[in-house]
């Protein structure tokens, strides 16, 4: 490959932390001729997992594990994982020992499924804090990969709002639709989350790469809290540090607990005191200033006034919608 700049991977990533998106998630990206191993080329994307979530699983495979899953339970449905020449290290002769144990592994292998033993596109779905291939009814959708991948560049386009999921190769829609995958991905509406990138330990480089979706307001008015607070300490460095010269002062002062021996952990504040100007009231001033209706949040209109300032006086970029590569 050309000396450029990519996003190389090796392994798993998410992005964003905590759930910044809901509803609706696009990923759209480029793997260039030479970014992946044509015999598994493991572009591999989860969408909707929460913070904690892993889904790549182990080498050491527990086929005892996934052949006696309990099926009579709802089949997961929290992240879905879409698999672009998927296939994973499946290891059974670790679990079976050396010698005509051993020898058992070849032929348990035929008894898994093709996503597992042959480089395929996949559809599986999994459950909140456990990894994939933990149950049989994970899978929804697979083929094998065929003349689909040939060795060249992957362009892929993956979306999903609500239950209507989009799923595009070098502009062919992959036949994953029927009434099983239909009511798997409705399962769970309205989703909330972000998601991962796994690559079940193979090396894929990355030339492009285009994140769009619908940003939780939640998640905004968070992201736009920690954007003031990083502001405000720039403009003041005591910020943070009222009536003190800890953190700890800090938070007594924040929710009016006392520190050391009864003596008050920050200033008293007076009744007619002015809090209009974010670099003396602090954060409170700055929710204060730009939360007109005092929900504690801020509203799309409410977001937009707090963005333009930011933007005017500090050079902040904004929270809201948007795409990034």
């Amino acid at each position: 490959m050309e000396k450029k700049r990519f996003f190389k991977l090796r392994g798993e990533v998410r992005f964003l932390a905590a759930n910044p998106f809901e509803s609706r998630i696009g990923i759209n990206g480029v793997v260039p001729t030479g970014g992946y191993h044509a015999p598994a080329p493991n572009i591999n994307i989860a969408l909707w997992t929460e913070e904690s979530d892993r889904v790549t699983t182990p080498r050491n495979f527990n086929y005892n594990a996934w052949r006696d899953s309990n099926e009579d339970a709802e089949p997961p449905a929290d992240y879905f994982a879409l698999g672009m020449g998927y296939k994973p290290e499946v290891d059974l002769a670790d679990i079976l020992g050396a010698g005509r144990l051993g020898a058992l592994a070849g032929t348990l292998r035929g008894f898994l499924p093709g996503y597992l033993r042959e480089s395929s596109f996949a559809l599986l779905s999994g459950d909140h804090g456990s990894r994939l291939h933990r149950r049989r009814d994970e899978k929804i959708w697979t083929q094998p990969v065929g003349s689909v991948l040939r060795s060249g560049t992957i362009r892929f386009s993956v979306s999903m709002e609500n239950s209507d999921l989009r799923w595009k190769i070098n502009n062919k829609t992959l036949g994953y639709k029927s009434s099983l995958s239909q009511a798997r991905l409705a399962e769970k509406i309205p989703h909330a989350g972000s998601f991962n990138i796994f690559t079940n330990n193979s090396t894929v480089y990355f030339s492009s790469f285009e994140i769009t979706g619908q940003v939780s307001k939640e998640w905004a008015a968070g992201r736009a809290k920690s954007i003031a607070e990083r502001e405000l300490k720039k403009l003041d460095s005591s910020f943070g540090r009222a009536g003190g010269n800890d953190a700890d002062n800090a938070d007594n002062a924040e929710s009016g607990k006392t520190s050391g021996a009864g003596k008050p952990g920050g200033t008293e504040e007076k009744p007619g005191t002015d809090k209009g100007s974010p670099a003396q009231g602090g954060l409170n001033g700055v929710m204060e200033r730009f939360d007109k209706n005092g929900d504690g949040q801020l509203d799309d209109a409410e977001r937009k006034s707090f963005q333009d300032f930011m933007r005017d006086n500090f050079g902040a970029g904004s929270t809201g919608r948007g795409s990034s590569s």
